[in-house]
Formats: C-alpha cells, structure tokens, sequence
C-alpha cells in the first residue's frame, strides 16, 4: 500500500524502493504482484526492458492462481510491444486476452485496448478491419469508457481508416472531456484543425487543456508559445518555462526558448538558453550559429569565434552548406569586431580581423550557392571599406596597398549589383529600396578611394567647400574622375528610390556646386529618413561658408541643435559647437567653450576631428586659458601627444598633425622623437607654418642635453636661429636672450652679461622682462666663477626681477611664477644661499592663502632636499600646517603623492628587515623614474639599519637594497650627481657586507664619473658637488677625504652668507664621524667643540673659564640647533669617557641630557631630527 501511495503521489522512486522491498518477502503472491506492479510502472516511464527484467526475476510460476499467470503473460506482451516485438506482443496478447475473468472489466478492457494498439502498428488487415483493431477498441470502450486513451485511439482510426472527420473529432473531444491531457487526442485533434483551417478552434484548445498549470501538457503549451510569438506577446516565455517543467533536461527546448527570447530582443537571455541546450548535448552547428550571432551582438566576439570557427573549420558537420553558412557568420563576426576595435581606437587589431575576414570571403567554396551571392559580395564590400577608417599602414604588405584594399570593396559592391541584375526575376512595382542601397554603397566606395588617393599625397580635401585640384596632375585627374563615377551612382541609387535620403547625403558630399551641396542635404532631411549624419555634414557645411558669408554661423547653429535632439551622442554636434566657439577665440570665455566641447566630443568616442581639434587648441591656447584647465590631467602634454599619435595612426599623412606633436615632443624633452615628427612633416608637399623655426629651437634642445661637446654645433644652431629671427621680426627679448648665448658659447662671457644688463635697464614688457632675467639668472650663475663681480651683479637685478613678479601676483601662482621661484632657489643654492630660498618660501606660504597648499609642499620638499640643519624645523611646520591634508589639483597631485610618501617613510622608526625594504618601495613606486628616490629611498634604509639593534645581520635587507640601487641607476644615465649618489650608497652596502674591495671599486667609479662630469659641464662645482667627492673618497682614502673636508670647510667658512654657519654644521659632523672612525679623538674633540658652539649661545651668566664651557650652554636658538648641540655633547661625553676624562665626560652627558628634555619628543621634531640625520651622514 506504501508502494502505492508514492506511485499516486508521483514519487516513483520511492514506489519503485517498496516494490522491490515487498518483493524480497517470502509470499509467491505478494511478490508477483509486486513485480507486475513495478513493470507497469517502469511502463510508463519508457523503461521496459528494466521492467522485463524484473517480471522475469519473479518466481511467477509458483502461483497457483490462474488468473495472476494470464495477467504477468499479458503484461510480458505489452513490454514486448514497447520493446518493437511485434510478433511476441500479439502472440502473448491474442493468447491470454481471452483467459481474463468476464469478472474483471478493467484487466480485460486494458488488454483489449493494448492488443488494438498492437495491431494498429501490425498495419494492413490488422489496423484496418472492424474485426481487428476498431473492434478491439469498441470492446475496451465498453468496458472501460472512462479511459481516455480508447477515445484518442477510435478517433485515430475514423481519421486514419475510415476517413469520417466528423467521427474522429468526436472522439477526439470525449477524449479530452475525460482527461484534457491525453497527449495523444489533443494532437491528434490539433492536427485535425490544423487541416480543416480552424485555427481559431486550435487556439481555444491549446489555451482550454493548459489551463491548469500543474498538468498542462507540452504538446499544448509548445503550440501555444508559437502562437503567442506570432502575437509578439511575451507570455510565449511563460508557457516555455512550463514546458521545460516538464522536460527540464530537454535540449530542444531550451532551444525553443532561446529562439522566443531573441524574438523579443532578449539577447542575454537567448544566450543564457543556447549555452544551457549545448550543455545538455545540443550540438547542432544553427544552434551554435545562431549562439555565435548573438555573443557577437553583445559584443562577445572572442567567445563567438571560437564559438562558429569548429564549424567553419568543418570539425563538427559533414555537410558542405552548413560550413559555407558558418564561413560568413564567421566573416561577419570579424567584421563587426573590427568595427568595435575601430571606435575603441585599435586600429591595428581592426585592420587584422579585416584581413582575416577577406581571407575567409575569398575562400569559400566554389561549389557553394553563397560564393558567388549578393549577399557574398556585400559582406565583401563592407569588410574591404571599412579600411578607409583605419590606419594605411597596416595594409601596406604583400605587395597590395590601402588604396589597393579599398578598390577591392568597391568591385565587390559593382560585382553584387552585376548578379542582382541576373538574378532579378520579377520587376518591382514602385521604388526598389534594396536595389537603391547597392548604387549608394558602389558610390560611397568611390567617394572612399579618391579620399584615400588625396590623403596620401597629405592633401586633404573638404567635403563641404568647392576646391578643385590640378587638372593636368595625374592623381588630381584620377580622384576627380572617381569623384564622377561617385556622383553617377548615387544619381542611379536616387532613380531606383528617390527617397533614399543616404544617396541624397552622399551626391552633397561628393558635387562641387555649392547650391547643389544645400539643394541636396536639404532634399535629405525632406525625405523624412534622414540620419544624423545628414544633420552633421549640413552643419559643417554652413560653418565652412561662415568664413565668406557670417550670417551662415547662426545657420550651423541650428543645424547642430537639431543633430543634438536627433542624437546627442554624436561627436560632430560637439565637434561643430568646438568649430564655432574657435570661431570667435580671441576670448579666453570661448576658447574655453572651444576645448569644453571638444572634451565633450572625446567623451562621446575616440572621434578623430576631436582627437585633432583639442590637440590643437591646446597648443595655441595653453598660455591664455588659465592653468586650472591647461595644467588638467586630461589636458596634459602627455594626454595631447597621446591624442595626436592617436590620430596619426588613422592619418600618417596630415603634416600639420606631425608638426603639432613634434612641438608637443620637444615641450617633453623628447627632442630626438620631436625631430623625426619634424621629418614627416617636412616630407609632405604642404609644409607646415613655423617648421623650419621649430626644427632648428628642437636641435638645440637635443645638443643641450648631448653628453659631448657640442659647444661648436650649439652656436652654429644659435646662429641660425638669430638669422631667422632678424628676417622675422624687429628687436625684441627673444634676440638678446639668442645673441647672449652665442657670447657665451664663444667665451664671452663678459660681453653677453652686459648685453643682457642693457636689456633690463630699458624699459620692456613685463612678460620679456621675466624672460630676459630668467635667461640673465642663469648665464650670471654659471659665470660666478669666472668673472665674479659682473655676474654677482647681474643676478642680484635678474633674482630682484624675477622676485617682484610673483610679489605682484595678484591671485594663484603660474606655472611661470613656480619656475622663477625654482631658479632663484637653484641659484641660491649654488651660491650657499639656500636658507634665504626656504625662507622666502616659508614667508610666502605663511602670508599667500591662494597658493599655501602648492607653497608648502615645494617649501617641505626643498627642506628634505636641504642640506642645512637649521632650516628643518620647515617640515615640521609642513606637518602643523594641515596642507599635507589638502586635496592637490592636477599635476601637483603626483609631486604631492612623492612627498605624502617621502614624509611617511622619513617619520617610520625602526622596523623589521622585511618592512625597511617595503617602506622603501612606496617611494619608489610614486615616482619610479625619478632617481632621487632611489637615493632618498636607500639612505632612509641604511639610516634605519643603524638604528636597529635587535638583528645581528641586515645582509639580506642589504642584498636586496643593491638591486634596488642597481635598479635606480638604470634611470639615471643623464642624471650625473645622482648616479653619482647611487654609486656611493652602493659601496656603504658592500661596506657593511664586509667587501670592501667592492666598494673601494664602486667608488673610485663613481669620483671618475663626477670629475668627468664637472670637466664636460654636465656638472658645475659646487659645495654639493665637492661634499660628494670627499665622501666617495673617503671609502678608499680617509685622509685624502680629510683634507678634502678640510678644503670644503674652509671655503664656506669665508662665504660672506649670513647661512654660512648653517651650512657648515652637517659638514663638520661628517668631518667629526670621519675623524672618529679613524681613531683621530683629539681632531674629533675639535670639531665636535666647534659644532656645539655654532648650535648655541653663550648665556652672561653662565659664563665659564674652562676651554670646553661654550659647548655646554642650554640657549636653544632652534629645534635643529637644538639637534646638532645634543649630538655633539653626546660624542663628546663618548669620546671623553674613551680617554678616561671622566669629568669632561659627565659635563657634556649633563648638557646633552638638557638639551633632550628641552627638546620634547613630538612628531615633528622627531621627522626634523630624523632629517638632520639622513642629510648629515
């Protein structure tokens, strides 16, 4: 009963396991009904040669019960019958269906209905006399006639046999009266309607037997969905989903639905159903075509290659057709991924998919109906011409050319139109829209390639102006001719549909009458079916005769307000507002507007009169649009030289664009690449405004950065552009500046400070008066040495000049201003001024509100770069200041982000090997070619190693450390004092090492290198330059370094600078270490003495007669003195104790123990402190 219930529950499962459970038991009967039970249920599920097995595994033949024996036979048959033994079924049926007791009406009328069945499938006389299967029927009806399935069948045999519709339809109904799912009645009768016309009677059927979710069958439901498809209703997913409740493992009907969801655009979901079918083992090459159309409509077109290319390849079908098919898709597929590849900007990658795509085309078989097709030559047509929007330069191989690729669409398109003629069996009665199609796309391929053929003469031609090229010129001749046949087709495209508003468009671009041109767009927008583009070319058009007739503006105005509600995502609306605001760009408000719409035109895609039109204005706007919008990130010469090697892919021939990225090159220092974009301007017959200037202002900028004397080539060059400049113009900053650096370049050093000194006395412009004390400021600093007087004088007007701008300022600080201010600190520090530099920084900081941010962080960089103690205590302020927590705005925010680094690792304490080693590469990360980081990076290690007392051994921090040094000496081939520093740090590593043979190597390179540079010019002498010789000497000579320290002391001692004393504390305490790690205590004593003099003052009353009483004085003059004092009486309190002074020794502990309760223990002087130390040592 168990067994039973589940069966009624329709847990055949759990049936199936009570079964076979009461089969095991000992009773005979029990277990042949329990088999008999279990047979009839596997029955039903289309498992019948599981269910013999179990009516066979019964001991059937204990039962002595006649009537259990003819039902196991009976059912023996009609497993038989399942499993298309014919013969065996009728014979057990025939056989036993008599030996059934009158008794039982059910048992009999099933074997009656059973042995119909079979003999409907026997055929012949079996199915068709009364005798045989309609009788048998007629008796199972009687006894049983609540069994649909009798009814189907009658209804069967009156459609099938004995032809009476009326009958059949009758039968059909009762049987779907007594069971609406009789699968076989519902589409028997379905079918029935079908013939007859009734659809209407179909539909009320489908929907009456589907009513009931829970039972509605499939048959009825898939009938349904394809109705409610030809409805457009979406319910039709509805009735799938039901159907797929029924059969969830169905592949077909998974790709039932996949085909409704693409009906309804539901491409994801499409998707989702194509991968489910083929993952249940649909591999039928449609579906896995259609799988691939629509990955490639959602722009999956990797997935859909790989997806359609096994078909093509002929992997997965045998049949010629399916692969011709599979070879287009594929075709097309390439194609539209070019397309894709296009907009984002990868011609390259486009270009390859083309000639892929070609390949493909071109191989079809011969034998295939779609070789030689319209539809072939279309595909053809479209992949061919679609090369006029990528780079030339790509199909310049095996012997064939872009144009070359481009004319080969063009045949394609006549070739189609050829075969549509023969193929055109009827005519078309009105206009022959597909035929009007085929003309406009032979005339666009037309306008395509004599657009090719001007472009790669560099000569570009203009849609919408009336310019004729040279009739007796042989290519002028051939585009103008090709301009021709353009016109004649699309004139044949406009008589097969006059309303074809694409040949409307295309006969504007292409005639040379201007009324023709407005006639035509015109007739365009008439049409009704105009595109976007119509609206964009008429607009363009109006603003091209703004220039003859000004009133046309407004008209270009409009034009491009009515593409914007057509389409705002189209980049010539925005491209049109940039033309018309440049228009009237001698306002900053609209050149402004000009670059604004232009950035809207580039948000919109990667449009190429956008990529041209910023990069231009950029170029000559920069100056007067204001720093905020020049100095943006997406307005940077990076960004601009990124734009133009953009457009210069599409179009290597346009001259003034290589001309435009060579003047963005060389504002890089990229003097060499700006020379060949020189080249290829050059090379054209259109040669750009201002090249020759430009080439010649970048060779100078080139020999300027040459490691050999170019000192002959640099004045030949000066020369040069001098001669230039006097055909050019009259007087002006820009000569003197350029005469000046001839004198001298020819050692006249003197004659060139006076012609500048002249120039500043006269009464200039503000702007060449900053020019000429820039240019001043930096030929006196480099002439110090040779004639002192002159030059000092000379710097102190440029430096006055220079400051009184930027006292002037009267809002936000240039770009110009912060490099006046940078040249001034150069200078200073040159000269061993550098603390008027901070502190002139620190002023403008504390007092300008508009520029603090920028300020203090050049100040805070400026004072890690310091080499003075006593101006430390800016960092600090840095830190108070709040400006570390300021936002930073465009360029400033990399420098920002280097010193936010720089300032964390400087503040870090000791650490673990492995963190040293990762603080370090954040530096170097912020600005991993800068080689300063690598230096302050590496210093900020060797500092916190000595610091670090709990390891025994750094060896592997210091392993790691040399590849780091290794790695910033790679980025330092043009930078001399820093390769210089590099190498230095390098040899302390092999130091600490213990391979002191490597370092002694190491440095001796290093001081080859530095007096190397000084004797070229690439480095000029200097304190700096002088304290990094003794130190790269100390590694192998310290007393050499001695007396180098010595002579560097004793010329700052005499410096008449007010800092003078500043500026030698940090060298002393490198004098003062040198001397004690070679044992020269009393020397050491010395300098340590005179280090804590410097640091403090003497207070009246605490005057003292000992020699050492200066050294132990508690008048703080600064944080940073504070510092230096504390360390000196720290060494001397060591030293001492060392000699066994035990009270000389206790003096200096008590004075250094004041000094550091004096000094607290905060985080700013603790990064001061922390400072001091790495620039000291």
């Amino acid at each position: 009963m168990t067994a039973t219930a589940c069966k009624y529950s329709g847990d055949v499962d759990a049936a199936m396991v009570n079964y076979r459970a009461v089969m095991d038991s000992e009773s005979a009967e029990f277990v042949v009904k329990a088999a008999i039970a279990a047979a009839e249920l596997l029955s039903t599920r289309s498992q019948p040669r599981e269910a013999l097995e179990i009516i066979d595994a019964a001991t059937w033949s204990e039962v002595v019960d006649e009537s259990m024996n003819v039902t196991i036979l009976c059912t023996r048959g009609w497993l038989h019958f399942q499993l298309g033994d014919l013969q065996q079924a009728q014979s057990l049926l025939e056989a036993n269906a008599s030996k059934i007791p009158a008794t039982d009406i059910l048992a009999k009328g099933l074997v009656f209905k059973r042995l119909a069945i079979v003999y409907w499938h026997l055929g012949g006389s079996y199915q068709t006399a009364k005798s045989g299967c309609f009788g048998y029927l007629l008796q199972a009806a009687k006894m049983t006639p609540s069994d649909a399935e009798i009814f189907g069948w009658l209804g069967k045999w009156y459609e099938e046999v004995a032809k009476d519709i009326l009958h059949a339809e009758k039968c059909f109904l009762k049987a779907l009266s007594l069971s609406p799912t009789d699968e076989l009645a519902g589409m028997a009768l379905s079918s029935l309607y079908d013939v007859q016309g009734k659809y209407d009677a179909n539909v009320m059927l489908w929907e009456r037997v589907t009513e009931d979710q829970e039972t509605a069958p499939t048959w009825a439901l898939l009938r349904l969905a394809q109705h409610l498809v030809e409805q457009n209703d979406e319910s039709a997913v509805g009735k799938l989903h039901l159907a797929l409740r029924n059969d969830p493992m169905n592949a077909q009907y998974w790709v039932i639905l996949a085909h409704i969801y693409q009906n309804f655009d539901k491409q994801v979901s499409a998707q989702r159903s194509y991968l489910k079918a083929i993952e249940l083992g649909e591999d039928n090459w449609c579906v896995r075509c259609e799988l691939a159309r629509i990955e490639g409509s959602l722009l999956l077109f990797d997935d859909a290659l790989a997806r359609i290319k096994p078909v093509a390849a002929g992997e997965l079908s045998d049949g010629e057709p399916d692969v011709t098919v599979a070879f287009m898709i594929y075709a097309d597929l390439l194609f539209q991924q070019a397309k894709y590849l296009c907009a984002e900007g990868l011609y390259g990658n486009a270009a390859a998919n083309l000639k892929e795509a070609s390949a493909v085309m071109k191989g079809l078989p011969s034998t295939s109906p779609l070789s030689g097709s319209v539809e072939a030559c279309k595909l053809i047509g479209d992949i061919h011409c679609l090369a006029f929007y990528l780079s030339p330069d790509n199909f310049s191989s095996g012997g064939s050319s872009w144009i070359d690729f481009i004319r080969a669409g063009r045949q394609a398109y006549e070739a189609a139109v050829l075969l549509a003629r023969k193929t055109k069996k009827e005519i078309v009665d009105g206009p022959d829209v597909v035929a009007a199609e085929r003309y406009y796309d032979i005339g666009l391929s037309y306008w395509y390639e004599a657009q090719a053929q001007s472009n790669v003469r560099g000569v570009h031609t203009s849609a919408f102006s009336t310019e004729k090229g040279d009739s007796s010129n042989n290519v002028d001749a051939i585009v103008a001719d090709l301009k021709a046949k353009a016109s004649t087709n699309f004139k044949l495209a406009l008589e097969e549909d006059p309303s074809c508003s694409l040949a409307w468009n295309g006969l504007a671009i292409v005639s040379d009458n201007l009324l023709v041109k407005q006639f035509a767009w015109t007739r365009a927008i008439q049409t009704g079916s105009s595109s976007d583009a119509t609206w964009a070319n008429l607009g363009m058009f109006y603003l091209k005769q703004a220039d003859v007739v000004p009133s046309m503006a407004s008209m270009a105005q409009k034009a491009f307000l009515q593409l914007q509600s057509m389409n705002p995502s189209n980049p010539s609306m925005w491209n049109g507002y940039a033309m018309l605001a440049r228009r009237q760009a001698t306002s900053v408000l609209q050149q402004r507007k000009t670059i604004e719409a232009f950035d809207c035109a580039l948000q919109v895609g990667l449009d190429l009169d956008a990529l041209l039109g910023l990069s231009m204005a950029l170029l000559d706007y920069g100056t007067s649009i204001g720093e905020s919008m020049s100095q943006a990130p997406e307005h940077g010469n990076e960004q601009v030289m990124f734009y133009l090697k953009k457009y210069l892919e599409r179009d290597p021939f346009n001259a003034g664009a290589w001309h435009a990225l060579g003047v963005t090159q060389h504002r890089l220092g990229l003097y060499t690449e700006a020379l060949v974009s020189y080249t290829r301007a050059g090379s054209s017959s259109q040669t750009p405004e201002g090249l020759e200037w430009n080439t010649l202002l970048t060779k100078l900028g080139e020999l300027s950065i040459s490691r050999r004397d170019v000192k002959a080539d640099e004045v030949a060059l000066l020369e040069l552009i001098a001669a230039q400049l006097k055909t050019t113009s009259g007087p002006s900053a820009l000569q003197t500046i350029v005469q000046a650096q001839i004198l001298y370049r020819q050692s006249k050093g003197s004659e060139a400070l006076s012609l500048i000194q002249e120039m500043l006395s006269q009464d200039e412009s503000q702007c060449e008066g900053e020019a000429v004390a820039f240019a001043g400021l930096a030929m006196a600093s480099l002439l110090m040495d040779k004639i002192n007087r002159k030059a000092i004088d000379l710097a102190v007007v440029c430096k006055d000049r220079l400051l009184a701008s930027i006292d002037q300022a009267e809002s936000a600080l240039t770009t110009r201003d912060y490099l006046n201010l940078r040249l001034v600190g150069l200078h200073e520090r040159f000269v061993g001024a550098e603390g008027a530099y901070l502190s002139r920084l620190q002023v403008l900081a504390q007092a300008d509100a508009a520029n603090s941010n920028a300020l203090w962080m050049r100040l805070a960089l400026a004072t890690i770069d310091s080499q003075s103690f006593q101006v430390s205590s800016c960092l600090a302020e840095y830190l108070r200041s709040g400006t570390n927590n300021a936002p930073s705005p465009g360029m400033e925010a990399v420098d920002r982000n280097y010193l936010d680094t720089l300032v964390g690792l400087i503040k870090a304490g000791p650490s673990g090997d492995k963190r040293l080693y990762l603080d370090a590469q954040k530096l170097v990360r912020a600005q991993p070619w800068n080689p300063q980081a690598y230096v302050l990076a590496s210093m900020s290690i060797l500092k916190r190693i000595g610091l670090d007392t709990t390891l025994k051994s750094h060896d592997e921090t210091l392993r790691q450390l040399l590849r780091l040094l290794c790695t910033g000496l790679s980025y330092a081939i043009d930078a001399e004092y820093e390769a210089a520093q590099l190498q230095l740090l390098t040899s302390y590593c092999y130091l600490k090492l213990g391979e002191r043979g490597q370092a002694v190597a190491n440095a001796n390179k290093a001081l080859e290198r530095v007096v190397a540079a000084k004797e070229s010019g690439m480095l000029v002498r200097s304190v700096d330059t002088d304290l990094l010789e003794a130190r790269l000497v100390s590694i192998s000579s310290p007393i050499k370094a001695i007396e180098k320290y010595l002579g560097i002391i004793g010329g700052v001692s005499t410096a008449a600078e007010d800092n003078s004393t500043s500026r030698l504390v940090p060298i002393l305490i490198e004098l003062g270490g040198l001397y004690e790690e070679e044992q020269y205590l009393d020397s050491a004593i010395n300098v340590w003495k005179l280090v804590a003099s410097l640091t403090t003052t003497k207070s009246p009353s605490t005057a003292d007669a000992e020699d050492d009483a200066s050294s132990t004085t508690t008048a703080i003059r600064s944080n940073s003195d504070s510092a230096a004092c504390f360390f000196a009486n720290l060494r001397l309190a060591i030293i001492h104790g060392k000699k066994n002074n035990v009270k000389p020794a206790r003096k200096h502990i008590k004075a250094a123990v004041a000094l550091a309760d004096a000094g607290g223990d905060s985080n700013s002087v603790t990064v001061a402190a922390f400072v001091e130390n790495v620039v000291a040592n």
